[in-house]
């Protein structure tokens, strides 16, 4: 009995894979079907419906998919936020920066890879420097500066790229600071999470953290699927950018919400 008790709750799971789903399908079909059709407003309202079962399953079964009394901690709610935010915007721009390359600018998917390659660099780069610091300082030090840095560099490509190629003098200053920014944020958001759980939830949060970023790729790829419509043209990638944008400058306000160390 003890255990089937500590069984991993299957059924929470799926519920949870259905809402990211449903959302996922509504967002992505929006500009296909029409955003009044039938069909978008009942996937909306299945995630709706689906995310209500997920956290009342999660309240009641003794191996939750999610462990909710995790989000008592301040610095683990607010963390988790802040990521789901970042995660978001990075993966909305790099996969807008793919299309722009391919579909705009009419790249090849090599030479599109070799475009976007200095911003992972950057980010490597800027993810080491921080992580040298992060048991020392507080990490809001880091993490507000790459929200805003992530925020500034989609603006910069929203107002400076154009369909005309300028890769030196537009395309790599975006690239470079959307990595520094993604570097700082990503290389300490996991141990904001992290740093006021005792030991023994440490394994827990941390596979929860994980979830919470990938939740934002799938967020991040279905809204900017959503914004640029099935035939896009550079205005709607501008309006991808500036979407973008806002996320990583929201995720501020929970990153500045983190307690002081």
């Amino acid at each position: 009995a003890g255990r089937t008790a500590r069984r991993p709750d299957l059924l929470g799971s799926l519920l949870a894979v259905a809402a990211v789903a449903s959302l996922a399908l509504g967002a992505v079909q929006g500009p296909v079907w029409g955003w009044a059709d039938p069909r978008v407003a009942g996937a909306f309202a299945a995630a709706a419906l689906l995310v209500s079962l997920v956290v009342w399953r999660c309240a009641r079964h003794p191996a939750p998919v999610l462990e909710l009394d995790l989000f008592r901690s301040r610095s683990f709610s607010a963390g988790n936020l802040g990521a789901l935010l970042l995660g978001t915007s990075f993966f909305g721009l790099v996969l807008g920066n793919s299309l722009y390359l391919t579909q705009v600018w009419d790249y090849s998917v090599l030479s599109a890879g070799l475009a976007i390659a200095p911003g992972p660099l950057a980010s490597a780069a800027a993810a080491i420097a921080a992580a040298r610091f992060t048991d020392r300082i507080d990490p809001r030090r880091f993490l507000l500066p790459g929200a805003l840095i992530s925020a500034g560099a989609a603006a910069w490509l929203a107002l400076q790229v154009t369909p005309e190629r300028d890769f030196l003098g537009t395309w790599l200053p975006g690239q470079l600071a959307m990595g520094v920014g993604v570097g700082l944020g990503f290389a300490t958001i996991v141990g904001a999470c992290l740093r006021d759980l005792p030991p023994a939830q440490l394994g827990v949060g941390s596979g929860m953290s994980a979830t919470t970023r990938q939740l934002g790729a799938v967020f991040g790829v279905a809204l900017l699927v959503a914004i640029l419509g099935p035939t896009p043209g550079a205005a709607a990638y501008d309006a991808g950018w500036w979407a973008m944008g806002g996320l990583a400058l929201l995720a501020a306000v929970p990153v500045a919400a983190l307690p002081r160390r």
